[in-house]
């Protein structure tokens, strides 16, 4: 199948966002948006209703072992400048799944919300589950003020979790919302916006970052652009999961060679996890293919 380059150019801004968010001091709520468009393709691309499911095997290939070499690549950095392995303060369960690297969580956990997604889209047909999947995600925005403080209580990675709740099912609505008719479609949408406008707004890592998000998914992913750019965004947005683990390496090694301006210091990190990661994919693609 054809890859929409509208799509591919939105995964590569959201993987940017995230390097961005990690690196910069500047903007970090604008770019944290990018975390959240991540969330909303992986479900986009995973858990349509009706759909071909991939195993279980498969799906811990391709985000497993992946977060397995990473795991302990950076445990070894961590033994390497004398801290712990991995930190164990919030019990065993929750320092594997946080990883020896914080930014680790995300793979753990998107491979079990697909999983989850896989095993309940067999038994709910695609109307039943956009209905779902909105109204939760509609009603966990409008009731954040109950339930931010108490998940941020929880530490990581439970509080990324519940952070990243309403980006699955967002992602799940869009992959299934093509069932439901256009003008109800652009309604729900409008109300969720409406409700992280009036309600969620000023909650620092939650308005902001899901107001963008979830709108900048809805131009690119609901509407068949099918545009053709003048240059090929592929390369990079195949590499955007080597990006993704890859950076917080990168971003530390450079941190010991420079001391870089904050507004330089995502576009370095950016396009060096980039190029390096291609080079990888090219020189040794049977070995990539694993880990990156």
């Amino acid at each position: 199948m054809k890859r929409r380059q509208e799509i591919e150019l939105l995964r590569v801004l959201s993987a940017f966002g995230i390097v961005w968010y990690h690196t910069a001091t500047v903007g970090r709520d604008i770019a944290y948006s990018g975390l959240i468009a991540f969330l909303i393709i992986s479900m986009y691309f995973s858990a349509r209703a009706g759909g071909s499911s991939k195993t279980m095997l498969e799906r811990a290939r391709t985000l497993l072992v992946p977060w397995g070499i990473w795991f302990l690549f950076y445990g070894f950095l961590n033994l390497l400048n004398h801290r712990p392995y991995l930190q164990l303060d919030h019990g065993i369960v929750a320092g594997l799944l946080a990883g020896t690297s914080i930014h680790l969580w995300y793979l753990p956990f998107i491979f079990l919300v697909i999983i989850f997604f896989d095993r309940v889209k067999e038994h709910i047909n695609e109307q039943t589950l956009s209905y779902v999947c909105i109204f939760l995600a509609a009603a966990i925005l409008v009731l954040h003020r109950f339930w931010r403080d108490q998940s941020l209580a929880f530490n990581y990675p439970y509080a990324q979790y519940a952070h990243a709740l309403d980006g699955v099912l967002i992602g799940v609505f869009f992959a299934n919302c093509s069932a439901l008719p256009r003008a109800l479609r652009a309604a729900f949408i409008s109300i969720v916006l409406a409700a992280i406008f009036i309600f969620a707004l000023p909650v620092p890592g939650v308005g902001i970052p899901y107001l963008i998000g979830i709108a900048v998914a809805a131009v690119t992913l609901l509407p068949k652009w099918e545009l053709d750019f003048d240059f090929d965004i592929n390369w990079i947005s195949e590499c955007t999961l080597g990006i993704y683990l890859s950076h917080i390496f990168w971003l530390k090694a450079i941190k010991k060679m420079a001391d870089i301006n904050d507004l330089v210091l995502p576009f370095l990190v950016f396009a060096v996890s980039a190029l390096t990661v291609w080079a990888f994919k090219k020189t040794a693609p049977n070995l990539a293919k694993y880990a990156v």
